[in-house]
């Protein structure tokens, strides 16, 4: 028998019928995903969940047309990724949480900021525990809210009438009040994967009018930084390189996970306050 007589011709190839999953509910529901070879042989593989609160209670597959039914249960993270690997290619799926609207006591539905603030006149008390709630943190990201930050900061105020109110003040609805609010820094990461052997950069956006120090650092070895102090006046990009050792590379292969995660932390100073902020980065062959 020859080397090629081991194989089968054609090979299989991965075909799936979706190329993203967008959730638009907080509520628990499920799904599927279809999977079809359309080479030859039979397709075998699995499927991963890198999407927190998304599980698929069968992740083997051998088949050439096989449905991998899947349930969502709401969870803090706004996205993820589906990772289906096979003897017949791989597949990364997007998941997106999308929630459309919000149904308060009394079956109101809030989609946006301007119905929550029609709610919260009418039931102050109700509003003030949905303003804290997971389900209206997801709400603004799916919105595209401008202010999370400021967000994040109000919500975690013991007076949660002071919060509202300055809440919608900043969003500038309540009174009308034209106020601009602009976060001290804004770090932004180039993009948010990169390969085993690339280049990044972070760009720094600084609002508070004074230079400021902005020191980096990271705990994996493989994102390594320049240098671990950079001056920023109103701008600037820190690059960065990723390089991933070969017997790293090698452990994800045989772990089969398709990436590595890590965090960048950043600590930017000026007199009299210190900002930070940290960034997730992911590593692998994309």
């Amino acid at each position: 028998m020859t080397n090629a007589d081991r194989f089968e011709y054609p090979l299989p190839v991965l075909h799936t019928d979706t190329d993203h999953i967008t959730m638009n509910t907080l509520e628990t529901t499920s799904g599927a995903i279809n999977i079809k070879n359309t080479g030859g042989g039979v397709l075998e593989g699995r499927v991963l969940s890198r999407c927190p609160g998304l599980f698929f209670p069968r992740e083997i597959f051998v088949g050439n047309n096989e449905i991998l039914h899947f349930t969502f249960t709401p969870a803090e993270s706004a996205e993820g990724m589906i990772y289906i690997l096979s003897n017949g290619g791989e597949k990364a799926i997007p998941v997106y949480v999308k929630p459309t609207r919000i149904t308060a006591p009394g079956g109101f539905a809030i989609s946006d900021i301007y119905d929550f603030y029609e709610y919260s006149q009418k039931n102050p008390a109700q509003a003030q525990r949905i303003f804290t709630d997971s389900e209206f943190y997801m709400l603004l990201l799916a919105t595209g809210y401008e202010y999370m930050e400021v967000y994040e900061a109000l919500h975690k105020d013991a007076n949660r009438k002071r919060a509202m109110v300055n809440f919608f003040i900043v969003s500038g609805i309540k009174d009308r009040v034209a106020m601009e609010y602009k976060p001290p820094f804004i770090p932004r990461l180039s993009r948010d994967a990169y390969k085993y052997a690339d280049a990044g950069s972070i760009e720094i956006t600084n609002n508070t009018g004074v230079s400021m120090q902005v020191d980096v650092s990271c705990r994996d070895s493989y994102i390594r930084f320049f240098a671990r102090a950079y001056p920023i006046d109103a701008y600037g990009e820190i690059p960065f390189a990723v390089r991933l050792s070969p017997l790293m590379a090698a452990q994800l292969f045989f772990r089969n996970q398709p990436f590595m995660q890590t965090e960048i932390e950043i600590k930017a100073t000026i007199p009299g306050a210190v900002y930070k902020r940290r960034l997730k980065v992911f590593v692998g062959e994309w």
